[in-house]
């Protein structure tokens, strides 16, 4: 027999896990390379292996190693199954289904990366001192320093009724999937993932000692049955604005996603599960359902009367922070509380699972893996701003994504790694995105490019324009800027040839996409990092009027322009070499100052010029032409040291 790895059997079966092929296909072509099963039952083969039987029984393979869910075979429930048949169907359609990560389903083999092999445990601002009521297991908190931060989990436990908020990328829908993924592997008795895997300890702070780890994550509760309800398609399904909701909307958009997956007769007996004995409600993204204004009102209600119905259930709601916190979202006898950036500890946990996982694919070697990790790992320590970018789960998975398909190196100039970063939010933003109906029925929405009748040249250059406006515009010089929709919707729309192009319908597509922009709140766009941000306007001002019109904006308001400046030097550079001495040139426009102390737009051209040739110009190698801006700049750089008043 072949190992769990052969690279052709993962592929078949993570092809099954999709729904790619069915199960006949499946089976016909893994003939030769995979235990054949006479009669009933199932087969559990190798270390990683799971097997759905008759009566979907759950048979695992002999090991205690993280569970591949991609080799999960999900047998339907057969007529006349029983409540418990169901339930088990039930659980291991929740295990396949939820075991997806968000923005990053498939590498270039077609392998999806599993949620389960990736996942990393989440820190909250809430501190030990505030818990309600303090477990076991952590201890009490050290007055004379900072209180550990509880996990997200820590929370979970603490709160029946609970409000998760973070930023776009922040791991929200991740958290709520794992917790799904946990309870259902638990109540099917998987090795993984399940409450062994969900408690595990928080990885360590920067300066926790080894000898001191973390205690267990607290859960007290038990294998609750999950209910995962993404509200965006909740909300498309309730009755027209203004018409009263209450707990049966709820119960019956349940209803017909279980029929859906040909899975209605177990409604009753989940029903009644949840009323006499509870379980976990899930509502992810409440500030991202459509038409949010109008629907508002109704998505509150159905929750808090879906809650009322269900009290023996425990709840978790996510949402956005910006959202929660300043728009009309708040639920009553919900406790809020937020999500922390990723510590040095939770970064190193991730990039070594991550790659973990790419020895699990068949992608990489131990060794291989081993060095990747490492080399990431190191790069985030050295450049803070790489590292500010990881501290933010969705970007921490792009970086280690962008490494692992470059071949295990990342582009050594921070230009070349945004260009790369930003072509791959793109891709994922702008193309192709299956659609499933609430009958089951699934279709291929067509790219953002193909819908607008527009080059995916024409989007960028419109995107890029945005970002400048937003950026130039932004009030704060912190954080990113919101855009408004009808402003992003109308920038698109310049980009299309498509007149019938109808801005409800694009309104729609916008909302439902993650990537180089996300709904930030109601009517409010963002890009995931101000970075970006600042790259895009970069790319802008390398096509308008370079360099004059950026080394103006650079000269005269440096603190907006400075990193624009040196990413457009940087990606005019890599274009044509000379353009870095371009633009140095015309931010350092005149000879130092004899005596006396120099403009405040003379001093800062001239810092700037500096910064933009050692990022990006061959100071090894200088042209004739440019000694004579290269002696100017040195000479200016004498000068702000000695006379300059520039802050430190």
């Amino acid at each position: 027999m072949p190992p769990p790895t052969d690279p052709k059997l993962t592929q078949l079966q993570h092809a099954l896990a999709q729904g790619v092929i069915d199960q006949a296909t499946f089976d016909a072509a893994a003939a030769g390379i995979k235990a054949q099963l006479a009669g009933s039952g199932a087969i559990a083969q190798g270390t990683d292996a799971l097997a759905l039987g008759a009566g979907a029984v759950l048979v695992q393979g002999d090991s205690t190693a993280p569970i591949n869910l991609g080799v999960l075979i999900q047998q339907a429930a057969q007529p006349g199954a029983t409540g418990q048949d169901l339930r088990r169907a039930y659980l291991a359609r929740l295990l396949q289904q939820a075991d997806q990560l968000p923005l990053f389903a498939g590498d270039n083999n077609g392998a999806p990366i599993l949620l389960s092999s990736v996942y990393t445990a989440l820190r909250t601002q809430r501190s030990a001192g505030e818990r309600h009521a303090q477990p076991p297991g952590h201890g009490d908190a050290d007055p004379a320093i900072d209180p550990p931060k509880l996990s997200a989990l820590d929370v979970l436990d603490a709160e029946r009724h609970l409000v998760l908020l973070g930023g776009p990328g922040s791991g929200k829908s991740s958290f709520v999937s794992f917790v799904a993924l946990a309870m259902a592997g638990e109540l099917l008795g998987a090795a993984r993932p399940n409450l062994a895997a969900l408690t595990a300890p928080l990885p360590p702070e920067d300066d926790t000692p080894a000898d001191q780890p973390n205690p267990p994550q607290q859960w007290r509760h038990g294998p609750l049955l999950p209910v995962l309800v993404v509200l965006r398609d909740l909300a498309s399904q309730l009755p027209p604005p203004g018409q009263p909701v209450d707990a049966h909307t709820v119960w019956a958009y349940i209803t017909q996603r279980l029929q859906a997956a040909a899975l209605g007769a177990y409604a009753p007996h989940l029903q009644q599960e949840l009323l006499q004995h509870g379980g976990l409600i899930l509502f992810d993204g409440l500030d991202e359902v459509p038409d949010a204004l109008q629907r508002r009102a109704q998505i509150k209600q159905a929750v808090q009367a879906f809650a009322a119905t269900f009290q023996r259930c425990r709840f978790l709601v996510t949402s956005r922070t910006y959202a929660y916190q300043r728009q009309d979202w708040a639920l009553d006898g919900f406790v809020p509380v937020q999500l922390q950036p990723l510590t040095t500890g939770q970064m190193r946990a991730f990039v070594q699972a991550w790659y973990a996982h790419m020895v699990d694919l068949g992608r990489l070697t131990a060794s291989a893996a081993q060095d990747r990790s490492q080399r990431l790992l190191h790069e985030i320590s050295r450049n803070p701003r790489l590292r500010e970018l990881a501290d933010r789960p969705l970007l921490l998975t792009l970086i280690a994504q962008l490494q692992t398909k470059s071949g295990g190196a990342l582009p050594d100039k921070r230009e070349a790694l945004y260009d790369k970063a930003v072509e791959m939010l793109l891709d994922t933003w702008e193309g192709t995105k299956p659609r499933q109906a609430v009958n089951g029925s699934r279709s291929a929405e067509p790219s953002l490019a193909e819908w607008l009748s527009a080059t995916p040249n024409a989007i960028r250059q419109q995107l890029n324009r945005l970002a400048f406006e937003a950026h130039r515009d932004q009030q704060a010089l912190t954080g990113t800027a919101d855009i408004p929709q009808d402003t992003l919707t109308t920038a698109l729309r310049r980009a299309s040839s498509n007149p019938d192009a109808r801005l409800l319908r694009l309104e729609e597509y916008l909302r439902d996409r993650a990537g180089i922009l996300a709904a930030h709140g109601v009517g409010l766009y963002q890009f995931p990092h101000r970075s970006f941000q600042e790259y895009l306007a970069a790319c802008h001002l390398t096509d308008d009027d370079f360099p004059e019109a950026l080394a103006h904006l650079a000269r005269t308001d440096a603190n907006r322009w400075r990193e624009v400046a040196l990413l457009a030097g940087a990606k005019a550079a890599r274009g044509v070499r000379a353009a870095a001495w371009d633009l140095a040139d015309a931010l350092c426009v005149d000879a130092s100052p004899a005596s006396g102390t120099p403009a405040q737009a003379d001093q800062w051209g001239a810092l700037l010029a500096g910064q933009v040739l050692v990022e990006s110009a061959d100071l090894a190698q200088v042209a004739p032409r440019h000694r004579a801006v290269l002696q100017r700049v040195r000479d200016w750089q004498l000068v702000l040291m000695r006379r300059g008043n520039l802050p430190a």
